[in-house]
């Protein structure tokens, strides 16, 4: 008897349980795929602007002009202005049909002047149940609703374009979890790529706008300190160990007009913070293997002794793009970009202590040491230069 009540109960709630109530139509979704945050200094407001799909021509699907065949962007772009993030939002939701969804949301564009007043809007992106923590954050030479406006070049959707240059691996780019470990660490601050827009020639002699990697931004106490060049970002990434590919040039030993490359295949980097009668310092060893990929110049480097010569120029080259990152951290900005207070307080936690709170000024004056090995596996599928008679 208990049995058959049971059951029937079960076919009760069977109508309650079996239904999708929390149920979201993509036709019901604005579906947002780039985010920037630029300030906007007349009204001292958050300018929020959003790159949100259409799902009918993304999903290559036939309604109307705008379809799979047709000449429609595949993408929106909207912009409003609030106090903050979420009541820019709130507005924004005013003025779309649709409910925003931020789960596909693949970048966080900062602009120059958002990035320069501080970052702590941030806060919203850490907070808000729908965003992800793998979103890129990158800084834009300018503003970020001028990046989210171009067109898209290889990809079809812009924000995806640029998130798959940040696939590469060839720049300094953090996504919004590690971004925000760096921001509130005592013994490091923030530092991610910055994009700028591009022209490029097209055969009918008209020019496309694109968004290309250039360099990297430096943060202190949450606010955009300065820049740095491509040269100048490699260099910061051999300090952060942040080296996985890429090719070094070298001048050739007897002809400097003629240049050398070399492959990357492995590299990593230690920082050994130092303590001694009180004073900071740091030895950092940097390690490096690859291979001889192109050579311009007509000498014979099969010998043991040739190959010693061109591991020195790669060390001195290492350690020239680490020295001249380091210089301007330490004498312009005043700034860890590194995390050698970070390596400071898990070997000396008890000195840590006592600097964190003015670690920028300690690191300004803390003597580095950079010892560079490099060596060289192969010399490619041939071992002598290209004879030309």
């Amino acid at each position: 008897m208990k049995h058959r009540y049971g059951f029937l109960l079960l076919l009760l709630l069977l109508p309650v349980v079996a239904g999708c109530w929390s149920r979201r139509e993509v036709n019901e979704l604005a579906i947002i795929s780039g985010t920037g945050l630029d300030w906007d200094r007349q009204s001292e407001m958050v300018e929020l602007t959003v790159q949100m799909l259409k799902p009918q021509q993304v999903g290559g699907g036939q309604m109307g002009a705008g379809g799979a065949g047709g000449q429609g962007k595949p993408v929106v772009v909207r912009s409003t202005k609030g106090r903050t993030i979420a009541e820019a939002i709130r507005r924004l939701e005013m003025e779309t049909p649709r409910k925003l969804f931020w789960s596909h949301n693949r970048i966080i564009v900062l602009g120059e002047d958002f990035a320069r007043r501080g970052v702590e809007a941030l806060d919203f992106f850490s907070r808000e149940r729908e965003t992800r923590l793998i979103s890129w954050v990158l800084v834009a030479r300018g503003r970020a609703r001028e990046i989210l406006g171009l067109g898209p070049d290889l990809e079809k959707i812009p924000a995806l374009s640029v998130s798959s240059l940040t696939k590469q691996r060839t720049g300094m780019i953090v996504n919004l979890k590690d971004f925000l470990i760096m921001l509130s660490s005592w013994g490091d601050n923030p530092v991610t790529g910055t994009v700028a827009p591009v022209e490029n020639k097209q055969e009918n002699g008209q020019g496309q706008s694109t968004v290309s990697l250039v360099g990297a931004a430096a943060f202190r106490d949450g606010k955009l300190v300065g820049w740095l060049d491509d040269r100048e970002m490699r260099g910061l990434m051999w300090l952060r160990g942040k080296i996985k590919r890429g090719v070094i040039t070298v001048p050739c030993p007897r002809y400097p007009d003629e240049p050398l490359s070399f492959t990357i295949r492995s590299a990593s980097t230690r920082i050994i913070p130092q303590v001694r009668d009180g004073f900071i310092s740091f030895l950092v060893e940097i390690r490096e293997e690859g291979e001889l990929i192109e050579q311009w110049c007509q000498e014979d480097f099969t010998k043991p002794d040739k190959i010693k010569e061109l591991e020195k120029l790669k060390e001195k080259e290492i350690k020239m793009r680490a020295g001249e990152v380091l210089q301007k951290a330490q004498e312009e900005w005043q700034t860890d970009i590194f995390g050698f207070g970070e390596a400071l307080r898990r070997r000396y936690p008890r000195v840590w202590k006592q600097v964190r709170e003015n670690w920028n000024e300690e690191f300004a004056y803390a003597e580095i040491n950079l010892v560079v090995e490099a060596k060289i596996r192969r010399t490619g599928m041939t071992s002598k230069p290209t004879q030309i008679k």
